[in-house]
């Protein structure tokens, strides 16, 4: 079942060139905010990644076609 969710925050690849004691504190924000809003953030950071409930891909199939995967995670669970 979803969480209730006031906000939805996005975040487009703002982890990516953090060092790694912003990471860390960017990582704890997202989990104090994990509860009260739905955050969606853009990363190829591994450690982001790993904090996730859900990843979403996008990867091209023959032909040219795009098709969006979804794996979860339950990180957050």
């Amino acid at each position: 079942m979803p969480r209730q969710s006031t906000r939805c925050t996005s975040c487009d690849a703002a982890c990516d060139t953090l060092d790694d004691v912003n990471l860390h504190r960017f990582l704890g924000l997202v989990n104090e905010f994990r509860n009260e809003a739905q955050l969606v953030i853009v990363s190829h950071q591994k450690r982001t990644m790993e904090a996730a409930d859900c990843l979403y891909g996008v990867t091209m199939q023959p032909g040219g076609s795009s098709r969006v995967v979804s794996e979860k995670v339950g990180a957050g669970n």
